[in-house]
């Protein structure tokens, strides 16, 4: 059967009407692709900051500059917690006394058993003149040493005077009033031979545990010719 004349005109009707709605699924659809392109675009460019930033932030961190000024504040911070700890602690607010002494010749100082003679150039307060001796001025540890220059100028190989060896016998003393006595503490035994020029230094170091009030001094048994007064030392700090 044929279709009548109203039957087409409807269906032309509802075709007509059908085209607008489809074109508007369209459109929503292609604004929703939109959407989410430019949320995935945004997305995408906030994560690139970020990448960048955390790059950025690194590379200052591992720059030497910046470490250097790190490691200046830690230290300086160190040494502010060091200061105050130092300044709250009675032991630290000692001086620490350092004495050096040089040996001083003397015409009545030419002869072996005595105590050496010595000028203070450093820590003049702490030698006592009369008893030849470093007085200490405070209990703690103590580092001592003593050098002996020894020096024998000429050749004697013809005077059979001079054939055999010089001996030099040093030994360091501490005086204490618990005992009242000069004791050795230190010593050394050396020698030279005459036959020619000699120029040595005999050296001696040891770290003691001292009182307030005792005595140091150098005591030469022999050899006391053999020594070089220009360059002989003896000295003790305070660790």
């Amino acid at each position: 059967m044929g279709r009548k004349p109203q039957d087409e005109v409807a269906l032309r009707d509802v075709e007509i009407g059908a085209r607008p709605d489809e074109s508007l699924l369209v459109l929503l659809e292609h604004c929703r692709d939109m959407k989410r392109q430019e949320t995935r675009l945004r997305l995408a460019t906030l994560f690139l900051l970020f990448s960048c930033s955390a790059v950025f932030i690194f590379c200052i961190h591992q720059s030497p500059a910046f470490r250097g000024q790190a490691v200046a504040a830690e230290l300086g911070t160190a040494y502010s917690k060091q200061d105050n700890f130092m300044k709250d602690c009675p032991q630290t607010n000692l001086t620490r006394p350092s004495i050096h002494l040089t040996s001083v010749e003397s015409d009545d100082d030419k002869s072996n058993g005595a105590h050496i003679k010595w000028n203070a150039t450093l820590g003049e307060k702490y030698y006592n003149s009369t008893e030849r001796a470093i007085v200490i001025p405070q209990p703690g540890i103590y580092y001592v040493y003593l050098r002996i220059a020894l020096c024998w100028n000429g050749d004697y190989t013809e005077n059979p005077e001079y054939t055999e060896d010089k001996r030099i016998s040093i030994k360091l003393h501490i005086w204490k009033d618990s005992y009242q006595k000069d004791v050795p503490i230190m010593e050394a035994l050396d020698g030279i031979a005459t036959t020619g020029y000699v120029n040595r230094n005999v050296y001696l170091g040891q770290v003691f545990e001292l009182k307030t009030g005792d005595l140091l001094r150098v005591w030469i048994g022999d050899g006391y010719e053999l020594i070089d007064i220009r360059k002989t030392s003896f000295g003790a700090l305070l660790l």
